[in-house]
């Protein structure tokens, strides 16, 4: 199976979205604290219906967030209007948003997307994401889920497995257990700072 386009949207369009937790992240507030995002450039890569880039920018971050989903963006740019975020959204791929961003962002907030990219393309995606930062800039990834065999998304990926393949473009800045997550999710997130090397 391909996890292309029309594969995403389609499941937009049919509200198969169980990744869905109709909220930002709790940790949002922390990581924006501890890393200093203030008045920083920050992506969302596959950014879904946009609870976390709506959040970042209403705290008066500037915030690029991308979907191949044309249909998730609709909803992502209503979720902004509510939390009175200002988000410039782009219908693209997440990991090629275009040669103006290469080197453009001071960080990068995943979550719930790592897991979505195929097995295979997790090296190409970690690849692409340090090719959009800045030097110095942080990668910061909610990992979910950790455990867990499909044959399509969300995939497993282990906390070693993202430590062996982020080691080739960044170094580990932080790392954290017991996250402050929704019940389901409790004790099966963990969270990932890495700074471009």
């Amino acid at each position: 199976m391909e996890f292309d386009k029309e594969y995403w949207d389609g499941r937009y369009r049919e509200n198969d979205t169980p990744w869905d937790t109709g909220s930002h992240h709790n940790e949002l507030p922390n990581i924006i604290e501890s890393f200093d995002l203030w008045n920083k450039t920050g992506y969302v890569p596959g950014c879904g219906y946009g609870y976390d880039p709506a959040f970042l920018a209403r705290q008066g971050i500037t915030i690029w967030a991308a979907d191949i989903s044309f249909t998730a963006l609709e909803k992502a740019r209503t979720v902004a209007e509510k939390y009175s975020g200002m988000v410039n959204f782009l219908n693209v791929d997440m990991m090629n948003p275009g040669e103006r961003f290469l080197g453009y962002f001071d960080f990068i907030f995943e979550y719930t997307t790592f897991c979505s990219v195929a097995p295979a393309e997790r090296e190409v995606f970690i690849k692409s994401m340090a090719a959009l930062l800045k030097k110095d800039g942080l990668f910061i990834s909610v990992l979910f889920p950790l455990s867990g065999i499909t044959k399509h998304p969300p995939f497993n990926i282990p906390n070693d497995e993202l430590f062996g393949i982020a080691s080739g473009y960044f170094e580990l800045y932080y790392f954290q257990k017991d996250l402050n997550s929704i019940k389901p999710r409790a004790g099966r997130e963990s969270l990932h700072v890495y700074r471009k090397k």
